[in-house]
């Protein structure tokens, strides 16, 4: 049985920048014009490991690090509830801060948790299709294709389940596109390191994967 030993690598940066990116997504910042959660400095980074594990590893290998991603901000906004709900001693006084960093609301968790999904799986799908398609050239096309249209789809999920209904439509429009501006922004600039990353992975691993007659189901974690 083939072994991949930097497949588990990309699995942890993945899980670990979804959760560093959930913890700091409450604090805003100015970018130039724009005002965006911090968290999408970090974010980025998950596009970059799903290019590089469908781009190496295919489409089927991806799939179970973007669940197994899904799964780690789940658990971990799980255990932050359970421990804002526990008492603390009377000399600890940081309580209030404890809950404004690492309280979730429901809505935010789903928002968050549905466009981690629909931005993740359009990503994976655009790059291994469109790698068949050229026959594994034009890497940083379709690299900057899956990129933008998954920074889109991710920004429109989120922004508008997370705050339909509590900002004007004029400046939730302001934020994905602020939001998707920064992010793919981040993504171009360090894309010709993804590429140079990917490379290396592929003589390393010594694979480089064609999703050839392969059923595209987010669902399964086996064919």
């Amino acid at each position: 049985m083939q072994t991949h030993k930097l497949y588990a690598i990309w699995a942890v940066l993945l899980s670990t920048t979804m959760v560093i990116s959930m913890i700091t997504a409450q604090k805003i910042m100015p970018v130039g014009y724009f005002s965006i959660s911090a968290a999408n400095i970090i974010f980025p980074f998950a596009y970059i490991i799903s290019d590089l594990v469908t781009e190496v590893y295919g489409f089927k290998k991806s799939r179970k690090i973007i669940w197994l991603g899904l799964f780690s901000m789940v658990l971990a906004s799980m255990v932050f509830q359970i421990i804002i709900m526990l008492p603390s001693i009377p000399e600890w006084q940081n309580q209030e801060a404890f809950v404004q960093v690492l309280g979730q609301t429901p809505r935010i968790v789903i928002a968050s948790s549905l466009a981690y999904l629909c931005g993740e799986f359009a990503n994976s799908i655009i790059v291994s299709k469109m790698k068949v398609r050229s026959e594994g050239k034009f890497i940083s096309l379709r690299v900057l294709v899956s990129s933008i249209v998954a920074h889109i789809i991710d920004s429109v999920v989120f922004v508008c389940i997370a705050f339909y209904g509590t900002y004007h439509a004029s400046v939730i429009l302001q934020i994905i596109t602020s939001e998707t501006v920064v992010k793919f922004g981040i993504e171009c600039v360090l894309m010709p390191i993804t590429i140079l990353l990917i490379v290396w992975v592929k003589k390393t691993e010594k694979i480089d994967t064609y999703d050839r007659g392969i059923r595209y189901s987010i669902f399964s974690l086996h064919g």
